[in-house]
């Protein structure tokens, strides 16, 4: 435990906001649960191997979990493990060593090990700091039976598909809820417009047929449906962008000699929660000195 957290004093002075296992957890909460929502709220896990730790089922089942949620892991050792296996997910990982001797494992020591984990927390932080955030929208999403309300909209949406393309070599993938919250905002703001267009057609017929009559209604219907079949050619993503409405209203308006001229439709981006701080969960524990 001395280790742990003499870790955490010191990953706290330079700059990072650290959470241990054991001190996360008030007394009567229900302690699963409570692990589960730690390890989702952080960007990365650090894993303290010891021999207890190693041996623990309780601590290979954080590590499935934060798995599970595409958490990266970073393990580090802080003596020999006397013979114990550490869990099967961590067995093929790079492990950062904090022997006090160094002649144990070249390059060990704390003040070497501290070295190498900074480096480590740092790489690809921007990119992980994401993952969390949607992470999080998604699992809200998730667990409120995926209400419409809680989707991505704007500009985040594109975002978001640009996250989850340009993921660097050695970050976790997005998981499958994240992948599935994307796909659901996109998808509703493909129906969106979709429902906006039809009503603007509504509307520019009605339009045309109370200012010149059925003969040129015809004609105004016929020239929107021109910039539909335009924008679907230049626009394959969707036939219902925001640039169709304005050139189908403007088209039909004028076929119609409107006196006024129609504005386009914007579409409003939804607020983005910022993340300043940067969280980090162990995973420890009893059995470590």
């Amino acid at each position: 435990m001395y280790f742990a957290d003499q870790l955490d004093d010191a990953l706290n002075a330079c700059g990072f906001e650290c959470v241990i296992d054991r001190h996360g957890i008030s007394g009567g909460e229900d302690w699963k649960r409570r692990l589960g929502n730690l390890i989702s709220e952080a960007d990365t896990v650090v894993f303290v191997l010891s021999p207890t730790s190693a041996r623990s089922e309780i601590c290979d089942s954080e590590v499935e979990e934060a798995t599970r949620l595409g958490k990266r892991i970073l393990p580090v050792i802080c003596r020999p493990l006397e013979g114990a296996s550490p869990p099967p997910r961590l067995r093929e990982r790079n492990y950062i060593f904090f022997y006090d001797d160094p002649k144990a494992a070249p390059g060990s020591g704390f003040g070497t090990g501290l070295a190498k984990l900074i480096a480590a927390l740092n790489t690809d932080f921007d990119w992980l700091r994401e993952h969390t955030r949607y992470l999080q929208r998604a699992t809200e999403w998730d667990r409120g039976g995926r209400p419409a309300n809680r989707l991505l909209s704007g500009d985040d949406i594109a975002e978001a598909k640009a996250w989850a393309v340009c993921r660097p070599k050695n970050a976790p993938e997005p998981t499958a809820l994240h992948l599935d919250f994307i796909r659901a905002s996109e998808g509703k703001r493909r129906r969106d417009r979709a429902r906006s267009a039809s009503s603007l057609m509504r509307w520019l017929r009605r339009r045309c047929r109370a200012r010149d009559g059925p003969a040129q209604s015809r004609r105004g219907a016929e020239a929107g449906r021109g910039c539909a079949a335009q924008a679907d050619e230049d626009q394959k993503y969707c036939v219902c962008g925001c640039e169709y409405f304005r050139r189908a209203r403007s088209v039909a308006l004028l076929e119609c000699r409107a006196a006024t001229k129609g504005s386009g439709s914007a579409e409003s981006s939804g607020g983005r929660a910022e993340t300043t701080s940067r969280r980090f969960t162990y995973r420890h524990s009893g059995g470590v000195q």
